[in-house]
């Protein structure tokens, strides 16, 4: 399903498998009748889908900058189409969270990603501890220092505790000692209501 014009609601269905061609088009469609800073390519996770947007980026290139929004994990996807991409909105994952912590893979995708206008957004949770939060500070700090760091509250639903306003100041207190970009912005589209 597309949406036909963004926020309203109206959606068109439409066969699947989709092609990029197909896609590069509508979008071509989309951004005249709505022009948007960007044609953001989002989750499940896109980079498991690498050649797709790839595909269709070269095809929309120069009529909108191409977003990659991403687990932050999949490096070698992440090299293949770079040069296709303009901004990364990469997530870190926190052990709380993820049963597997990836440290590793997130400082390996930060090494490259960070070659790029790069967002890092950490979810914070109830759970979420201080030695992960410092930590994920830590790896943007030495790998991607300009990026832009966002806290992103977790929006409770379905068992997730929200932290608390204060341990979300505090983790701000701690990152604005070692970033110089560091933001607090919950879940819009949750707010609007729009997913």
């Amino acid at each position: 399903m597309v949406e036909e014009r963004a926020g309203k609601r109206r959606f068109l269905r439409l066969q699947n498998p989709f092609s990029a061609e197909q896609a590069a088009a509508r979008i071509r469609k989309m951004l005249v009748d709505l022009p948007h800073h960007a044609v953001s390519f989002t989750g499940g996770e896109p980079l498991l889908h690498a050649a797709f947007i790839q595909a269709i980026a070269k095809k929309i290139k120069g009529k909108t900058a191409i977003f990659l929004e991403t687990n932050g994990t999949l490096v070698k996807p992440l090299q293949e189409i770079l040069s296709d991409i303009d901004i990364i909105s990469m997530d870190i994952k926190m052990p709380s969270i993820l049963s597997v912590p990836q440290w590793e893979a997130h400082v390996a995708f930060l090494q490259v990603a960070q070659k790029k206008d790069l967002y890092v957004k950490v979810v914070v949770s109830n759970e979420t501890g201080k030695a992960e939060f410092f930590r994920a500070v830590h790896l943007v700090r030495e790998n991607a220092p300009y990026a832009c760091f966002i806290i992103q509250p977790v929006t409770p639903f379905g068992g997730c505790v929200a932290a608390s306003p204060q341990k979300i100041l505090d983790f701000q207190e701690i990152a604005l000692g070692h970033l110089a970009d560091v933001r607090v912005i919950p879940q819009t589209h949750k707010l609007i209501g729009q997913l």
